[in-house]
């Protein structure tokens, strides 16, 4: 996928044309995994950054033959390291998508965190499932099982012409109705609890605090002076160039979330839409 090209590029440059003596990690995640290339932090020297583009290079690559389920970590080169620590603090009770990459990183003591990413999601407590009638739950089972099907034929599909496969979660019933039937009647539950931007500031603390080594380490990252946490968060968010129907409202109702995130955190906010925005973004 030519923008996964790009963007990739872009991380390697970057990261070559920082001193040597700057410590670095990169990660890459969907809603439940986690890998980064490095155990901890290491230095940004040629042997390091070098690796960056070959554990990099296969992510999200179209290749003939390929499978549907082929995007994502799974599709990383060689290495890496799964991220497998409990990072359930305060108020945040789940480990899920950005959160557990950010917090892999504040327990390594970055002083900078990139994030790249798309759609803020589900990050909340989403109380108790209200039982659907007999009915309307008959209805839910079986438009899931059509979906899955669905799903296979389009990337059936897709994968004949050259194309990479849809990208769905298929072992979420939620996300595989709201793709196909997106008009059936959706579950409910019981009150909500959405994380704040002050939770996951508390959280991020907290592990930083408990991982925190005897001794100083090496400055990492961009260090920017007079930061009240000690960190900060950089969101980069990766907008669709055109409508993104039943799914446009997640991309639109994440860009004030990430904002609110990334002023309690010291960071910066910026959306990149399609292609053309990833193009004019390169080298700048």
């Amino acid at each position: 996928i030519a923008g996964y090209t790009l963007i990739k590029d872009e991380l390697v440059r970057i990261l070559d044309g920082l001193p040597p003596t700057t410590l670095f990690n990169i990660a890459v995640f969907d809603v439940r995994n986690t890998f980064t290339l490095f155990p901890g932090m290491v230095p940004a020297n040629n042997a390091n950054v070098g690796k960056v583009g070959t554990w990099l290079d296969p992510l999200n690559q179209v290749k003939s033959g390929m499978k549907a389920d082929q995007f994502g970590p799974k599709t990383l080169g060689s290495g890496g390291h799964r991220v497998s620590e409990d990072f359930k603090t305060g108020k945040i009770k789940k480990n899920k998508s950005w959160y557990t990459p950010c917090a892999e990183a504040m327990k390594q003591q970055a002083d900078a965190v990139f994030l790249l990413t798309s759609i803020y999601g589900w990050q909340r407590d989403g109380g108790k499932r209200i039982p659907m009638s007999e009915s309307v739950q008959r209805k839910w089972d079986e438009s899931y099982q059509k979906a899955l099907k669905l799903l296979d034929e389009d990337n059936r599909e897709r994968l004949a012409k050259g194309e990479g496969p849809r990208v769905i979660d298929r072992k979420s019933e939620w996300e595989m109705n709201k793709a196909y039937f997106p008009d059936i009647e959706f579950p409910r539950h019981t009150e909500e609890y959405w994380y704040t931007p002050r939770n996951f500031k508390e959280a991020f603390a907290t592990i930083r605090k408990k991982y925190a080594p005897a001794a100083t380490q090496a400055t990492s990252g961009i260090v920017k002076k007079n930061r009240k946490n000690g960190f900060a968060l950089n969101v980069v968010q990766f907008m669709p160039d055109k409508d993104a129907g039943e799914f446009q409202h997640r991309y639109d109702r994440s860009i004030p979330k990430y904002q609110a995130l990334v002023n309690r955190l010291d960071g910066d906010h910026r959306t990149i839409k399609g292609m053309e925005g990833i193009k004019s973004s390169v080298g700048h």
